[in-house]
């Protein structure tokens, strides 16, 4: 049976600020690491009704009914910190939440390409650079399509704003058309993966995923 579940978090407030240098990107992520098997909107999960006891109908469920194990809760929890610390501007709390062998991508939407970055340095170069920019992720649901729970999640962004998309035209940001993949450790305490963009994939789709609009 298949069991996905989604999380409605509240959006940051936007700062502005100088948009600062962006980091080096270093090697390229595979199309392994790409957000295959996580596209499509979430189903949301309904309860069961229960049998009347005593001649007495329970209550139906209400609509937005759901249920996870303490295993996704474990997971959403890691996501939603380490979401909330970029959106914080706190780089220490970022850090504590990034694993050694981490890897990333994300869109650059000036050049409408990706960049990449593995191992946690070079992450940390990367987040610091989104930090300053005062990169705000607005999380519109975290889920799972995965009949066994896996640590890997998906994150579908309602919005994205920064210094960068308002000097190129957007200041209330854009609606990312990638959805995001986190990858975490399998204690699912920390971040192995996060990717923002769509590495490994065709130049075509690279460009039309990577322009704002």
């Amino acid at each position: 049976m298949r069991l996905p579940l989604a999380f409605a978090i509240a959006a940051s407030q936007l700062v502005s600020c100088a948009s600062p240098p962006a980091p080096t990107p270093t090697a390229v992520i595979t199309s392994s690491s790409t957000t295959t098997g996580l596209s499509g909107a979430v189903d949301s999960l309904s309860i069961p009704s229960v049998s009347p006891v005593a001649a007495t109908a329970a209550p139906s469920p209400p609509s937005d009914a759901f249920r996870v194990s303490a295993d996704e809760a474990t997971a959403i929890s890691t996501v939603e910190r380490f979401i909330h610390s970029i959106n914080a501007g706190d780089a220490t709390g970022v850090a504590s939440l990034v694993a050694p062998d981490a890897g990333a991508s994300d869109c650059d939407y000036t050049h409408r390409t990706v960049v990449v970055f593995n191992g946690k340095p070079s992450v940390m170069q990367w987040l610091r650079a989104r930090i300053a920019d005062h990169d705000r992720l607005a999380i519109g649901s975290i889920f799972s399509e995965n009949e066994v729970f896996t640590p890997v999640v998906g994150v579908e962004f309602a919005n994205r704003s920064n210094d960068t998309l308002a000097h190129l035209g957007f200041p209330g940001g854009v609606v990312p058309l990638e959805i995001a993949k986190v990858v975490l450790t399998p204690d699912m305490s920390q971040v192995r993966g996060f990717a923002l963009g769509p590495g490994g994939a065709d130049p075509g789709t690279i460009a039309n995923v990577c322009r704002p609009a």
